[in-house]
């Protein structure tokens, strides 16, 4: 499912216009993204919680070459599913 198939489904399931919904899907998505790029923790009661930390720098080995390659540090999002998200049996 893409975000577009996402909205519809939510705008399906809530009675809302499709136009709401995106907005509203676009604000939820943007905020999630601010909270994280601040350091911050994100947590949906059921479904997870996200949180973003940061990798430090390190020095990797390119396979192709066998040459050394400096990586830079950078942060990366984490998501732990919520009890939930974790029953489904997939």
């Amino acid at each position: 499912m893409n975000k577009a198939e996402l909205t519809v489904a939510l705008a399906t399931a809530t009675g809302f216009s499709k136009t709401d919904t995106a907005r509203l899907l676009d604000s939820l998505l943007q905020t999630l993204t601010s909270e994280l790029e601040a350091g911050n923790k994100v947590s949906i009661q059921g479904f997870g919680v996200f949180t973003s930390k940061v990798r430090d720098a390190r020095t990797a080995r390119n396979p192709k070459t066998g040459g050394t390659v400096d990586v830079p540090a950078k942060r990366v999002v984490k998501f732990s599913p919520g009890t939930n998200l974790n029953a489904l049996k997939i």
